[in-house]
C-alpha cells in the first residue's frame, strides 16, 4: 500500500480512537481510566514503543478493553499491521469490546488494509456491518456509510 494511503489510515484510526474515548462505552469507566487511555492514545503519535509497553502494563493491572485497544494501535503505528487487525478483531469478540464491536471490527478492516490483506478487510468491515445491523438504533449513520465505502 502506498505511503500516503498508509498515512491516511494512520489518521483515521487515530481520529476513530480519540472519538471512541469519548463514547458511551467508555463515558461509564472512572475518570482516571478515562484519562490514562487518553494519555495512552496521544502517546501513540510520539512513542508507540513506550505506549505499547504502558498499554500492556496497564492490562495486566486491569486496564481492560482500553489498554488492549491502545495496546493494538500502538502496533499499527509500529507497522506490525497484520498482529494489530487480529487483536483488534479479538478484542471486538470480549465483553468488553462488545459494546464497540462496530468501531474495532472497522478499524481491524483498516489494519488488515495496511497489511496489505484485501480479503481479511473486507471480511472485518463485512462483520463490522453486521455488528452495525445488531444494534437498537437500525438508521443508516456517516460511520456505516464510511464501513461501505472501505469495505468497497
Amino acid at each position: 500500500m502506498g505511503g500516503r494511503r498508509q498515512v491516511w489510515v494512520w489518521a483515521a484510526l487515530a481520529a476513530q480512537a480519540m472519538a471512541a474515548g469519548a463514547s458511551p462505552a467508555h463515558a461509564q469507566t472512572p475518570a482516571g481510566e478515562a484519562a490514562q487511555y487518553r494519555a495512552c492514545l496521544s502517546q501513540v503519535s510520539t512513542n508507540a514503543d513506550a505506549a505499547y509497553d504502558q498499554a500492556l502494563e496497564w492490562r495486566d493491572r486491569g486496564g481492560g478493553a482500553p489498554a488492549l485497544h491502545c495496546a493494538a494501535l500502538a502496533l499499527v503505528a509500529l507497522g506490525k499491521h497484520g498482529e494489530a487487525a487480529a487483536r483488534l478483531q479479538a478484542l471486538a469478540e470480549t465483553p468488553g469490546g462488545r459494546g464497540m464491536a462496530p468501531q474495532l471490527l472497522g478499524q481491524a478492516g483498516n489494519a488488515w488494509l495496511l497489511a496489505g490483506q484485501p480479503g481479511n478487510a473486507y471480511n472485518a468491515f463485512s462483520a463490522a456491518l453486521n455488528a452495525f445491523a445488531r444494534t437498537p438504533d437500525k438508521e443508516a449513520s456517516p460511520e456505516q456509510v464510511d464501513l461501505l465505502l472501505d469495505r468497497a
